[in-house]
């Protein structure tokens, strides 16, 4: 830590009224650790007609670099950061000049002059404080007692010092490290409905003099110039662009991070001439820091790609940081050459030596590997495999110790921990395939003094049976009794389909499927059948815990290419349950129905205060086979409801009720 003398700098006619002279500091801090100083934008009342805007002290951390530097106080006016100008800088705009400062930060402040002696207009100045907010009260830093070798004069001015007067711009106010995690961390609604994060420039705060200076109106993600402007304005040159995207063309961005390892960042690598995304105003070079209010600023660039696949909607706006100094930042050289798909996974491959993909059924509870989280000298940190059972699928299928874990199916381990790592591989099921890269050094291999164990040995362990080779899940049949990965085009329609899941009747996992409708892409497909179970949707799984709502959502984003997990029971896994009930004089029978080709009917609704309601029996999702001993798995649609019009008004009903895979 460096402290210079005061000097005699001007920085504006008008600014140093009422104020003392300059005062350059410079604090150093580690890597990890925080310069110490919190700031808020707003005014100071110089005198009754005079006001000075600009960045002040608004707290001091314990113990810190600034604290420990002794010349700051709270109140203080920052004139520069890293010489910088940022006396009409907004609040946002010199929180992103600090956090980027490295470990070095040079400031220029200046203190309210109390001694009186320099002007009329000085000793008019304001010393009444009107504090804002409870956060924004300075007392608290100057309450503790003075030291005994602290003069009357310097205890004097602590105690004029607590009442200058700052009225923030903002209804709050901020500090270098902007507290992500409580304060900006999860979702907001945009005024168009759209759902949006929270720290996104399309939520930003802005003074009221902010919102009536913007003539520009918000569009569904929020944003507007100024509001982007604010946001990463401090950061470069920040453009815009907009790309249209189908289910049957790629954009045809190619994705790379930061050359230095220590740093995240989702830059754009190439782009293929082919893709949607090579006519607009989109450069190699760029950093992506949003896409329709989705923050990717400061991501890993393949967890970024994931995210990206993941936005909803067709329309894309990017919002690019674009500075000339990228190309030698970024941790590839450009992308020339381009396959016809570009998936995430592609870039595994440039990034990390000796990648492959390996298939392996897990059996039960196990895939037969332990793991540790350690650090190789030549790929970093990561997830390691530190042992293999014997015998295991995991060894038949040729996995070496010393192997890094790069991804889990869909799920990416690069810089992952070790705990959500291990989660990932417990909640594999089925067939599991790791993308694993073999440094070829494994003394290298930095293994933790406790290594954790992923599945731990059987005392006797049986010999597991044979894996079977995996098949292309465009083609491959359902197995009974096994499951089975689909892969379906839908082609831009509908599945088709009627699913029940644990919401509505016994299904304990999976959605089971009572109606299959014969335009629907389901049924084009021909693998389907009525009661096969979906267990999974491009990953995320169908359980008793998913509500209707979402259930419903994961179905309306299948009208493109969609991978399922289908489990079918054969024979087929029902409960049978008769009923009895008797419609009485005034009252409705209270049920709904629907075809359910070759089973008969299924319930659609049960009305509330009907016979049926009240006798309990009957869920939504059943399927009625037989009436009064009518067997009406064969007959039409209009037959069975005769059948039950000639039944009443006492009913007998066989029903049958998918029970689901535990």
């Amino acid at each position: 830590m460096t402290v210079t003398q005061p000097n005699d700098r001007k920085f504006g006619e008008n600014d140093d009224i009422g104020w003392g002279k300059h005062v350059n500091v410079s604090l150093t801090r580690e890597p990890a650790a925080s310069f110490g100083v919190c700031i808020v934008g707003g005014k100071v009342n110089i005198s009754k007609d005079l006001q000075v805007s600009g960045i002040f002290i608004k707290n001091i951390v314990p113990s810190s670099p600034a604290d420990k530097c002794k010349l700051i106080k709270i109140g203080d006016r920052i004139l520069s950061v890293n010489d910088q100008d940022v006396r009409k800088a907004t609040q946002e705009e010199t929180i992103n000049l600090i956090k980027n400062a490295g470990c070095s930060l040079n400031l220029v402040l200046q203190s309210f002059d109390f001694s009186g002696g320099e002007s009329e207009t000085t000793s008019k100045a304001s010393t009444t404080l009107v504090s804002p907010k409870p956060d924004n009260n300075y007392d608290t830093q100057h309450n503790e007692p003075a030291a005994a070798n602290e003069t009357t004069e310097q205890m004097e001015v602590e105690k004029i010092e607590k009442r200058v007067t700052i009225v923030s711009d903002e209804e709050q106010s901020s500090d270098e490290e902007e507290s992500e995690d409580e304060e900006t961390a999860g979702k907001v609604v945009s005024k168009a409905g759209v759902e949006i994060d929270r720290k996104s420039a399309g939520n930003i705060k802005r003074s009221r003099e902010e919102i009536a200076a913007d003539e520009e109106p918000e569009n569904n993600f929020g944003y507007t110039e100024k509001k982007i402007k604010k946001k990463y304005g401090a950061l470069g040159n920040i453009v815009r662009a907009y790309i249209q995207r189908d289910g049957n063309s790629s954009m045809g961005l190619a994705l790379a991070g930061y050359k230095d390892r220590n740093k995240m960042g989702c830059f754009v690598a190439g782009i293929n001439p082919k893709g949607t995304a090579s006519s607009q105003n989109i450069k190699v070079g760029d950093e992506i820091l949003e896409i329709n209010g989705v923050v990717l600023h400061k991501l890993c660039h393949l967890n970024a790609s994931v995210i990206i696949k993941g936005i909803p909607g067709t329309a894309l706006e990017f919002i690019l940081l674009r500075k000339s100094s990228a190309l030698d930042e970024l941790a590839v050289k450009p992308v020339i050459s381009f396959p016809t798909v570009i998936d995430q996974f592609d870039q595994l491959y440039s990034c990390f030596k000796n990648v492959r993909n390996v298939t392996i059924q897990k059996v039960g509870t196990s895939l037969g590997i332990m793991i540790i989280e350690g650090k190789h000298s030549e790929v970093g940190q990561g997830i390691f495999i530190s042992d293999i059972q014997e015998n295991s699928n995991a060894e038949v299928a040729g996995v070496k110790i010393g192997e890094m874990i790069l991804a889990v199916n869909k799920d990416l381990l690069i810089d992952c921990n070790y705990d959500a790592a291990a989660a990932l591989l417990k909640r594999a099921e089925g067939i599991v395939t790791l993308i694993l890269c073999n440094p070829n050094k494994k003394e290298d291999v930095e293994v933790p003094k406790e290594a954790v164990v992923v599945v731990e040995k059987a005392k006797t362990p049986e010999p597991p049976p044979v894996p079977e080779v995996p098949k292309d899940p465009a083609t491959a049949p359902i197995t009974p009794n096994k499951e089975t990965l689909i892969e379906l085009n839908a082609e831009n329609k509908p599945l088709g389909i009627i699913v029940v899941k644990g919401d509505s009747s016994s299904v304990q996992a999976g959605a089971s499927i009572i109606v299959i409708h014969e335009n629907g892409a389901i049924n084009k497909d021909k693998r389907f059948q009525v009661l096969d179970k979906i267990l999974e949707i491009d990953g995320k799984k169908v359980s008793s815990e998913t509500s209707d709502k979402d259930l419903k959502k994961l179905f309306k984003q299948t009208y493109g290419k969609v991978k399922m997990l289908v489990y079918r029971a054969d024979p087929p896994d029902l409960k049978e349950v008769d009923v009895e009930v008797t419609r009485k004089s005034g009252k409705d029978l209270g049920v709904s129905f629907a075809e359910c080709k070759g089973y008969g009917l299924y319930v659609t609704e049960i009305t509330q205060g009907g016979v049926i309601d009240s006798d309990r029996r009957v869920i939504k999702g059943d399927i009625v086979t037989h009436i009064n001993g009518d067997d009406i798995r064969s007959l039409s649609f209009i037959d069975s409801l005769l059948t039950l019009k000639a039944a009443q008004p006492k009913f007998t009903f066989k029903i049958v009720r998918p029970k689901g895979k535990k």
